[in-house]
């Protein structure tokens, strides 16, 4: 018989599907943190429940073996009703995990109804949602998004500094001496005790780094929301690293990532500018990437954009891709 699609247009029902989604995130190795319930489900909370439509896809025995993750949004002047997938905006190498993108696009050409246009934002290559040909009556059109840049990592830490250029190793140097002479220099990782303190220091930390420039921060409060519940999540997974450096006992700079399946990831950031001499960021991102060694990860995943200090550090450009789908 094939695939069975189930729509899920409720929380509710979302929710109850948690542990089938979970162990199905867990059976495939190349699912990422942001295609995983833990990340999804408090976006859909927040973000998406006015216009769920995900897809559960399920073999003859039942078993739950794909899931495609949308829900609509009706843009409020155009009234266009744009199909895309939950996270968006918030997340790198978004896909519908397991799916077979034949029958998704099955589906979606059977309950056109429900949408005028679709939007599929940072897949990575080889998602079923970029390879899955298009009905010839669509408008289809893929495009190259911002790159995801990457840092193979080496089995220690010697190996990694060794392979530095001599100007990011000066660089990394000098600024430990500049702290150093402004006083004592501490890294600590947030645990349950400390995580809301810490991700307090955190949001302020990232204004002060963004203060008067284009990037706000994180001013939403849907948005902070989000983080901090992905953050008490992620940290009962054992994946959130939420690193903290001090200098002199005063908050100088933090970090927001995560450690999962072997991959570290750097999410965002921020640093006071009292201490901009000291250059307290690269000095965290130093100590991020050296942990996730020190953890065994293969890789530290800088995630989108491309900013230099990636580069300093060795990444290589991942691509990530936009398919947009229409009705002729």
């Amino acid at each position: 018989m094939g695939l069975q699609v189930e729509e899920i247009r409720t929380l509710e029902g979302l929710t109850a599907l948690e542990p089938e989604w979970r162990a199905l995130w867990e059976r495939l190795p190349d699912a990422g943190p942001f295609q995983s319930p833990a990340w999804l489900l408090p976006w859909t909370e927040r973000f998406g429940t006015s216009g769920l439509w995900v897809l559960a896809l399920r073999g003859d025995d039942g078993r739950l073996d794909g899931v495609a993750p949308f829900f609509i949004y009706a843009d409020p002047k155009s009234g266009i009703r744009q199909a895309t997938l939950l996270g968006n905006g918030v997340s790198d190498r978004l896909d519908a995990p397991g799916a077979c993108g034949e029958t998704v696009f099955g589906h979606l050409a059977r309950r056109s109804d429900l949408w005028d246009a679709c939007d599929f934002r940072d897949l990575p290559p080889g998602s079923s949602l970029l390879e899955a040909a298009a009905l010839a009556s669509w408008r289809d059109a893929v495009e190259a998004e911002e790159p995801s840049p990457g840092l193979a990592l080496p089995d220690t830490v010697e190996a990694l500094i060794a392979g530095l250029s001599k100007r990011l190793r000066g660089n990394l140097s000098t600024a430990r001496h500049r702290a150093e002479r402004l006083g004592e220099v501490t890294v600590s990782t947030a645990a349950e005790a400390t995580l809301p303190e810490a991700f307090d220091t955190l949001l302020r930390l990232h204004a002060a780094r963004w203060a008067g420039e284009s990037e706000a921060g994180f001013t939403d409060p849907q948005v902070q929301d989000f983080h901090r519940a992905v953050a008490r999540a992620f940290l009962a997974e054992g994946w959130l690293r939420l690193h903290l450096l001090e200098i002199d006992g005063r908050p100088a700079a933090a970090f927001y990532g995560f450690q999962v399946r072997g991959r570290a990831y750097a999410y965002i950031g921020g640093f006071d500018p009292e201490f901009a001499e000291a250059s307290p960021g690269a000095l965290i991102m130093r100590h991020a990437i050296e942990q996730a060694v020190r953890e065994g990860c293969t890789s530290f995943e800088f995630l989108r954009g491309r900013e230099a200090y990636k580069y300093a550090w060795g990444a290589i450009d991942q691509p990530q891709f936009r398919r947009r789908l229409g009705r002729r």
